[in-house]
């Protein structure tokens, strides 16, 4: 962890104080010297955590002095201390130079072992992680006989509840969601919902999850019932549910008061209905309910054991031979027969080339306790040998709740924001950062949520595994939780996870720390405990207050509060969900932000001018009004900007754009501009485009026309009739199509056939004149995932060898019923909800 405290130390030099002190000063060559030096101890101090040299009282020894470095270094001192500081740390790095020797560091410029940037770039870009969902071994039997549990028919009418439980790690959530994702369950239940439950929760915020989980409430609808109190949201639910055979799983219940606030939302006048608990506790497991089967997990025998250590740990070994089996299988005994210990293990040793097995079981048998290796010994071995940046990413994970799912979007621009993700010669920050979430997976250590067409949409930790990433973060003060009781006047990270009362208690200053957070229920809090705790600490780097709700004397404010102007090293603001619609002037004092996400929030109908803020790198939130952007040639998501607005900028300053969304509202009094593709044609970059517009033109204004080559998802809600038959010659490369609200005149599968790696398509909303659509057996070889809501459609026919890779179909129509020619196989993919009779 030291070299990642120098290379805090070089971002700030090499950031706010030469590019601002400096100039005023006349320090510049100071700094830069400074900066060199730093530098040359930075690679120094990777290369000794690297090689593993360096002992413990030492590290300690230089992790003190260079945090003493970086505090000196963050202090807003007057500019005249600034140049004495700046000077004499200087003088005392050029004499830790002069001292090399002693400590045998050689030279700096030459590359040592694994972890030059082209390596590291290579270990990258390996082969895909193998999803932890892949590997359930030893729990077909159980799943089996669930699986019984869940379909029979009960002679009975009431719903029934079965409960899974075990100790942590055991599996208990890796067989509920086999079962979950299994073919006979998404055919028997119409309704599926999975939520977390863990030790802190609120009824409230459990239900609403239970909601959008079920995924048949529109995003209007879901805004307009996040008001609702608990009372008004059982009900809602209830009705949802209402004659519907459902299934809801109920993952890692702590106690018997978090089902009994449930029960009484989810009917229980329906056999065919079901719920699945999971939790550690038999007593609660067998106390939910009085018809409730109790299924108690097992520890896997020693075959099963082994089968999941080599599923994966030996995948990058090209011969096997049986010293490294006979290595495997001494410390695979250890373990118990604790899957999530071995799944960690084999993460760990699939890393690990031949030569260095033996070292590393040398490393177990020294760490041993109870003569068993527990999931904390394995940890502390995986997490002592990670790069730098792997390690701030993981420990980063200890900020989230208990069970949260992590939206991995959020948690790239957080990780940027901090600093921690170096710049590479070949990928941009994001790609690298996603590139260490997607290590930490493939190490065993981070489970994937959900994937999107091979994209991580969402992951969470394991609790055991998040119970010594917080230990870890303890011991290097790395971040702070508060509790209402314990706060922090030292660390750089707090984090408030839950407020329980409308206020956080009186606490003591903390001029130390750089990031707060805030995750917690959408609902009204009090923000003026927030600012007397934070909105005051002026070097705040990050800032997330999202479902954060302003409220004074009962009146819900819409403004942000006027001291975040003087926050002018955020890097990070996070406002979604915070009923703010609008940004007042002082937002362009904060010249370094990266992230502003305004999400989940009104319309923004004013004039916003961001066009200071040259560091923007993604902004979110609905801007319907001007919206002015300057010069932000890294700025890679835009979601939203008006037509209007859009029509404005300057594209060639925004070349870099990966992501953009255009919204014009209808219920908004706002010039609209029409657009066409040529509107776009200078995005060599984008990836997502989703259009939200009464006037748009799905050709270009000339004849020329240009290839979006790296396109892979777009959305459209137009007035469009028709597709161009050139589709595949303008997206080449789209995988994923939403067309919302078309009135089309001509069946739109002859165009969309020649789309040859096409994943998803939705037709939402549209209307269709032409009476019959038909899909033929060439095209659509990748399509996985069809689905049609539309009115109009009198026959749908698919041939016999169409989609041969289809795997979800969804058909829904007002009126008419659809008659339908497909073949039987494609049938079982028929969701129950959207079925045709």
């Amino acid at each position: 962890m030291v070299d990642a405290i120098t290379g805090f130390v070089l971002y700030k030099i090499d950031g706010y104080l030469i590019n601002e002190v400096s100039l005023l000063m006349g320090v510049k060559d100071d700094l830069e010297e400074l900066k060199t030096e730093l530098t040359c101890i930075h690679g120094y101090l990777k290369d000794v955590e690297a090689r593993e040299r360096e002992d413990e009282v030492s590290k300690e020894s230089q992790r003190r002095g260079l945090l003493r470095l970086t505090n000196k270094i963050g202090k807003k001192k007057d500019a005249y201390n600034i140049v004495d500081d700046i000077r004499t740390l200087k003088r005392r790095i050029l004499d830790i130079t002069r001292k090399r020797g002693t400590y045998g560091i050689g030279g700096f410029n030459e590359p040592r072992g694994e972890n030059t940037t082209n390596v590291r770039v290579r270990q990258l870009r390996r082969a895909p992680p193998v999803d932890q969902e892949e590997l359930v071994v030893g729990l077909e039997d159980d799943a089996k006989i669930l699986l019984v549990k869940l379909l029979e028919n009960d002679e009975e009418q009431n719903r029934s509840i079965i409960s899974i439980y075990g100790m942590g790690g055991l599996g208990k959530t890796a067989l509920a969601r086999k079962l979950y994702n299994s073919e006979d369950v998404k055919r028997r239940f119409e309704y599926r919902a999975w939520i977390y439950v863990s030790q802190e929760y609120k009824t409230r915020d459990i239900l609403m999850r239970i909601i959008r989980s079920l995924g048949v409430t529109t995003g209007v609808e879901l805004e307009r019932i996040k008001m609702y109190e608990e009372e008004e949201l059982e009900v809602y639910l209830h009705d949802l549910l209402e004659g519907k055979i459902y299934l809801v799983v109920v993952d890692d219940i702590w106690e018997p008061d978090a089902w009994e606030s449930l029960k009484r939302a989810l009917p229980c006048k329906h056999g065919g209905s079901r719920v699945i608990i999971t939790t550690r506790i038999r007593a609660v497991a067998e106390g939910v309910d009085e018809r409730v089967y109790a299924h108690k997990l097992r520890f896997l025998t020693f075959d099963e054991s082994w089968k999941l250590f080599e599923q994966k740990s030996f995948r990058n070994i090209e011969k096997l031979d049986e010293d490294l089996k006979r290595i495997g299988k001494e410390m695979v005994h250890k373990c118990g027969g604790l899957p999530l210990a071995i799944v960690v293990l084999s993460g760990l040793m699939s890393r690990k080339r031949p030569n260095e097995w033996n070292d590393v079981c040398s490393s177990f048998w020294r760490r041993l306790k109870d003569n068993s290796i527990h999931v904390s010994t394995v940890f502390d071995l995986s997490f002592k040998e990670m790069r730098y940046d792997l390690k701030l990413c993981f420990l980063y994970l200890s900020v989230f709740p208990e069970d949260y799912d992590i939206d991995v979007e959020m948690l790239i621009h957080l990780l940027v924001a901090e600093g921690f993700i170096e710049e590479d010669e070949e990928m941009i920050m994001e790609d690298v950062a996603m590139y260490c979430i997607e290590e930490l997976i493939d190490r065993s250590l981070v489970d994937v949520v959900r994937r999107e067409r091979g994209k991580l949409i969402s992951c969470r930790i394991h609790d055991l595994l998040r119970d010594v990433a917080i230990k870890k973060a303890k011991e290097l003060n790395f971040v702070n939780v508060y509790n209402e009781k314990l706060s922090s006047t030292t660390c750089r990270r707090e984090v408030v996870h839950l407020i329980m009362n409308d206020h956080l208690c009186d606490r003591r200053m903390n001029k130390r720390m750089r990031s707060f957070f805030f995750f917690g229920e959408r609902t009204e809090t009090l923000w003026s405990s927030v600012k007397t705790i934070t909105l005051k600490q002026k070097l705040l780097r990050v800032l997330n207050l999202g479902g954060l709700h302003s409220v004074c004397k009962g009146d819900i404010h819409t403004n942000l509060p006027d001291v975040i102007g003087e926050l002018i090293h955020l890097r990070y603001l996070g406002i979604a969900d915070t009923l703010i619609s609008n940004l007042p002037a002082f937002i362009s004092n904060l010249r370094f932000l990266q992230t502003l996400d305004a999400s989940g929030n009104d319309s923004f109908r004013k004039v916003i001018d961001l066009r200071e803020l040259t560091s923007l790198r993604h902004l979110m939130g609905r801007f319907v009004g001007d919206l002015l952007i300057g010069d932000v040639v890294n700025l890679q998501t835009l979601r939203s900007i008006s037509s209007y607005s859009w029509s404005k900028l300057k594209h060639e300053l925004i070349i870099n754009l990966r992501d953009l969304e255009i919204y014009d509202s209808m219920w908004v009094n706002q010039i609209r501009v029409s657009l066409d593709l040529a509107s776009f044609s200078k995005l060599k970059n984008l990836r997502a485009l989703t259009l939200k517009v009464p006037n748009f033109t799905l050709s270009f204004g000339s004849e020329e026309t240009v290839r979006f080559q790296n396109l892979v998802e777009l959305t459209l809600r137009c007035d469009i009739k028709r597709l161009p038959k050139d589709m595949d010659l303008i997206f080449p490369n789209l995988e994923s199509l939403r067309l919302v609200g078309f009135h089309l005149e001509e069946d739109p599968m002859p165009a969309l056939k020649k789309l040859q790696r096409l994943e998803n398509v939705v037709l939402d909303s549209c209307e269709y004149s032409g009476e019959k659509m038909t899909i033929s057996e060439q095209g659509f070889g990748r399509l996985r995932k069809l689905a049609f809501y539309i009115d109009g459609l009198e026959e749908l026919q698919i041939e016999e060898e169409a989609m041969p890779s289809l795997m979800e179909l969804k058909l829904r129509t007002r009126g008419r019923q659809i008659n339908l020619i497909i073949p039987d196989r494609l049938r079982v993919f028929l969701e129950p909800l959207y079925t045709i009779s």
